[in-house]
């Protein structure tokens, strides 16, 4: 409760104190309001400070993000294979919006580069990479197969464990 609601809650009854009318004016016009903003300015001001803050905050974010390009669409089928000789997977571009755009191709198990083919894949063809490492058995590792597209872009069309038998399979 401040003074001027104290004044006017002892000055009620008026004719004990005729002169409490005169003092009720004074109390009101030397009162002071002491609020440095209006509460309609405050609110304003938080807003305008909230969506600076936003605007900020997503031009960070946006700005990590930045090198986000189109995904390629290519289906491909990895077929394990094993002979006495070498082992290793067959890779056969099966269709996809993209795979008439593909000029390289690189197979990868368990980050050893199994080959590579540089020329225009053909939908359909099947790709044989393989190595002589423990040829005739059993392996088993992440088969990661990368393209090259005709835009100079390279992406990851294919990661997955696959299990290479020991036994022999004709390719």
């Amino acid at each position: 409760m401040d003074l001027t609601e104290f004044f006017i809650l002892a000055c009620l009854p008026i004719s004990l104190y005729p002169d409490c009318i005169i003092q009720l004016f004074i109390m009101k016009s030397v009162a002071k309001k002491n609020d440095a903003v209006s509460p309609v300015i405050g609110t304003i001001l938080l807003v305008a400070i909230t969506v600076v803050l936003v605007a900020i905050v997503a031009a960070v974010v946006m700005g990590m993000v930045g090198g986000v390009g189109e995904t390629k669409s290519v289906g491909v089928i990895v077929t394990p294979f094993s002979n006495t000789s070498q082992h290793g997977v067959i890779v056969t571009v099966s269709g996809g919006s993209d795979s008439g755009k593909i000029n390289g191709m690189n197979v990868y198990l368990d980050g050893t580069n199994l080959g590579a083919v540089s020329e225009t894949i053909v939908v359909g063809k099947p790709y044989e990479f393989g190595t002589t490492t423990d040829a005739g058995k059993s392996v088993s590792g992440t088969v990661t197969v990368s393209a090259k597209f005709l835009d100079n872009t390279t992406q990851v069309i294919y990661t997955n464990t696959v299990g290479i038998p020991a036994t022999v399979s004709t390719t």
